[in-house]
């Protein structure tokens, strides 16, 4: 796996939390949603939405064009990254377009249903306006590349070899962690197995700090995991 895909490895499991809370919020928590009260900000919300991922997206693409001694200020190389910037002024707009019924149909004033449209109309116009902006800095930039991601990645790299080789030299502990890490799959299912029960033990004695600890534990082991896929 490529070295360019690390950063939107990192981005997207940075999003599980969101995607898990939308979720209990949306389908398990019961009783009236705040903020669903009001259709307009809804509906300013939802338009909103492709110029916060253009933004995301851009910066990730930044990174990882770094990591692969690209200048930054290129196009996002990866190809699904580069279709769904396509999109996003096409998505506001759609959205906007979308709004102006459904806010006449809940009773929104008249008045209001189209400042929704504007407002995908002005983000329409900022995320072209940015992608133009890019072209002009790579072309001012004159192939120049940025050195210090690489090197950041090549100590990460190193470093975190470097704890898996102490944490394999600790007793009882350090066989456990290696067949777990670089055994067989089956190996792998019951190291995984051990973990869930073990976290799961933890909650039931300890209560709510044991699932905080167990959720901090598992962000770090998903980066280190991400790392050495990626990079290993």
């Amino acid at each position: 796996m490529s070295a360019r895909n690390l950063p939107y490895l990192v981005g997207a499991f940075m999003l599980v939390p969101l995607v898990l809370w939308i979720g209990l919020w949306a389908f398990v928590l019961p009783g009236p949603k705040y903020g669903t009260e009001l259709p307009l900000a809804v509906a300013l919300g939802l338009v909103s939405l492709p110029l916060v991922t253009w933004f995301y997206l851009a910066s990730l693409g930044m990174v990882a064009n770094s990591i692969e001694d690209a200048n930054a200020y290129e196009e996002a190389r990866h190809p699904l990254v580069r279709r769904m910037v396509a999109v996003l002024p096409g998505a506001a707009l759609s959205i906007g377009l979308v709004s102006l019924p459904a806010l006449l149909w809940v009773g929104e004033a008249w008045y209001l249903t189209p400042v929704p449209l504007l407002v995908a109309t002005a983000i329409a116009w900022a995320i072209r306006k940015g992608e133009a902006a890019r072209l002009l800095d790579q072309r001012s930039a004159k192939g120049e590349r940025v050195q210090m991601l690489p090197l950041l990645a090549a100590i990460a790299k190193g470093g975190a070899q470097f704890a898996g080789k102490l944490l394999f030299l600790l007793p009882v502990i350090g066989p456990w962690l290696r067949e777990g890490l670089c055994g067989s799959n089956r190996d792998k299912g019951y190291f995984a197995l051990t973990l869930l029960l073990g976290a799961i033990l933890a909650v039931m004695i300890f209560g709510y700090p044991a699932l905080i600890v167990t959720a901090l534990t598992a962000t770090l082991l998903a980066f280190v995991f991400i790392t050495f896929t990626v990079l290993g």
